[in-house]
């Protein structure tokens, strides 16, 4: 896993990351943008991050590597009698969900709470066959939130109301209400029985959106369409009405 986000880094953003490799097959992998130098093992084991003030110091190339970059990061692997795992997670912007809960979990298990999943959770094996064996992926994930908040983890930092923290609260009087957007990438390696899934967050406002007729009516409608289990699931059975009533308003 490490190999490939090197390489990919490296081959599509030259201009941020670059790296150097030894006669001994050392690596040296410099990035732009936090100006950090990872010096590697043959192995590809972290040795030394040079130029990093990161507290508590990264624990492995993967969380290294990580830091470096906007995405969150999972890894599944796939053992060979079938099963899977979550055997990885580098989590700083949670939807909601805490690397601690899913870690070590299988596919099914990791997306039972998520509403309608549960024919696509009867096929979990197929998909994680698909997500190592096919070609890499890019899919897009929504949801909506009353702020702009990255870290949405269920529990609230200390200090902070629940209700604060989870970013659903729609204030009709106060409107703010955000599209997040998650772009997920998925890149199997079919050789080492593993994938690696990516998670960017982006936000869109509303405000904005409801000026377009034709993004607006989108959005009430799929909106309007949530079954009662999505509405719980996203947070919006409280908010849906009032949300809607909002949305039409010139």
């Amino acid at each position: 896993m490490a190999r490939l986000i090197i390489n990919r880094l490296t081959q599509e953003h030259p201009q941020h990351f670059y790296y150097q490799k030894s006669i001994d097959n050392t690596l040296k992998f410099h990035s732009q943008l936090t100006k950090e130098t990872l010096y590697l093992d043959a192995e590809l084991q972290l040795q030394q991050a040079e130029g990093s003030s990161v507290v508590p110091a990264y624990a492995s190339t993967l969380d290294a590597l990580a830091a470096q970059v906007q995405e969150d990061l999972t890894i599944i692997c796939r053992s060979a009698d079938g099963n899977n795992w979550l055997s990885a997670v580098h989590l700083c912007y949670p939807n909601h969900w805490s690397a601690e809960e899913k870690i070590g979990k299988d596919f099914a298990t990791i997306h039972a709470p998520v509403a309608g999943m549960e024919k696509i959770n009867r096929r979990g094996d197929a998909i994680i066959h698909t997500m190592i064996t096919h070609k890499p992926m890019v899919r897009f994930a929504w949801g909506l939130s009353t702020d702009t908040r990255l870290n949405h983890h269920p529990q609230a930092p200390p200090g902070v109301s629940v209700s604060q923290w989870q970013g659903r609260s729609f204030d009709s009087q106060h409107p703010q209400l955000y599209l997040r957007i998650e772009r997920q990438v998925i890149w199997g390696l079919p050789e080492y029985e593993a994938a690696l899934f990516s998670i960017r967050t982006y936000f869109r406002d509303c405000g904005v959106v409801k000026k377009d007729p034709v993004l607006q009516s989108k959005l009430y409608a799929a909106i309007q369409s949530m079954t009662p289990e999505s509405l719980v699931y996203k947070g919006l059975v409280e908010s849906k009405t009032s949300i809607l009533e909002w949305l039409n308003e010139s």
